[in-house]
């Protein structure tokens, strides 16, 4: 992908650990804007461990899961919540949706 690809450009690095296999795992929800793959990218770069995916559109959330591999897509979003192993959830979606994602994950 390029800068001109504009809302799915997803910048990647070099792998620079910050933590080791297995020590935070994450989840990604609510993929309405590609800049998740960039926000995914920095994480798996710093050591995360990419584990769920969950969209509303499962077409979305399958597109996702081929381009990372190994992360299993959730039937529904308490899948992720329900989680113990997730430390983190990313989420790119829409401006008026995001406060109410960001309460559940803390709740959670």
């Amino acid at each position: 992908m390029s800068i001109s690809s504009g809302m799915n450009y997803a910048p990647t690095g070099k792998p620079s650990p910050v933590v080791g296999k297995g020590e935070f795992t994450f989840a990604a929800a609510a993929l309405d804007h590609g800049h998740i793959y960039g926000m995914c990218n920095g994480l798996i770069e710093a050591g995360a461990s990419l584990k769920w995916v969950y969209d509303g559109d499962i077409r979305r959330a399958k597109s996702f899961a081929e381009r990372y591999p190994g992360v299993r897509v959730a039937r529904c979003e308490d899948e992720i919540l329900s989680d113990p192993e997730v430390r983190l959830v990313a989420g790119a979606a829409v401006t008026s949706e995001r406060c109410g994602l960001c309460l559940r994950v803390i709740s959670a």
